[in-house]
C-alpha cells in the first residue's frame, strides 16, 4: 500500500508515521481526536490514534500510527479531474475544457474538490489524497495534510475541537 500504510483488516487500514517536533505531534494528535469525536462527511472515519514513541531529548522523533476506514480507489478520469482542479486557479475552472467536462461527468467531484478548497483547511490535495467510500463519496486522507504552521491555539485552528 506504501506512505506507512497497512492493511489491518478488510474494514481497516493503518497509518504509521513520524513528526519531529512536539508542537507538530500534538496539532496532528488534535486533528484525529476531533475526528475522531465529530466525524466530518468530508474526510475518512478516523478509529484510533496511538502515540507510539517520543523522543528521551529535543531530537528525534514523534512515531504514531492512526487507524481509518479502509476505502476504495478511483478511476483514472477522477485523478485527472482532481489533478486538473488542482491545476488552475479556480477563476480558470469554467473556461479548461478538461474542467468543465469533468463536472459534467463528475458533478459531484466536482463540488467536493470545490468544497474543500473553499474551506481552507486541507494542504495537500492532489489525487492520491481523495478516495470513495462504498456508496460513492469522496473523502480525504492523510490527515497531516490539514497541517498548519501557525500555533494549535491560533484562530485559523479554532475548527479542531479539544
Amino acid at each position: 500500500m506504501g506512505y506507512g500504510i497497512t492493511l489491518v483488516s478488510d474494514l481497516v487500514v493503518r497509518k504509521n508515521a513520524k513528526l519531529s517536533t512536539r508542537a507538530s505531534f500534538e496539532r496532528l494528535r488534535a486533528i484525529c481526536m476531533h475526528f475522531m469525536r465529530n466525524p466530518d462527511p468530508t474526510v475518512v472515519p478516523i478509529l484510533d490514534f496511538q502515540l507510539l514513541s517520543e523522543p528521551e531529548s529535543q531530537y528525534g522523533w514523534f512515531e504514531y500510527q492512526y487507524d481509518m476506514v479502509r476505502l476504495g480507489m478511483l478511476s483514472h478520469s477522477e485523478k485527472n479531474l482532481i489533478g486538473h482542479m488542482n491545476s488552475y486557479r479556480r477563476e480558470r475552472w469554467e473556461t479548461e475544457s478538461y474542467v468543465v467536462e469533468g463536472r459534467k461527468n463528475f458533478p459531484i467531484l466536482y463540488d467536493f474538490i470545490s468544497a474543500i478548497k473553499l474551506q481552507g483547511r486541507y494542504f495537500d490535495l492532489h489525487e492520491g489524497n481523495v478516495l470513495k467510500d462504498d456508496q460513492e463519496r469522496y473523502l480525504l486522507i492523510d490527515l497531516e495534510g490539514f497541517y498548519s504552521a501557525e500555533p494549535l491555539d491560533h484562530p485559523s485552528n479554532s475548527w479542531i475541537t479539544r
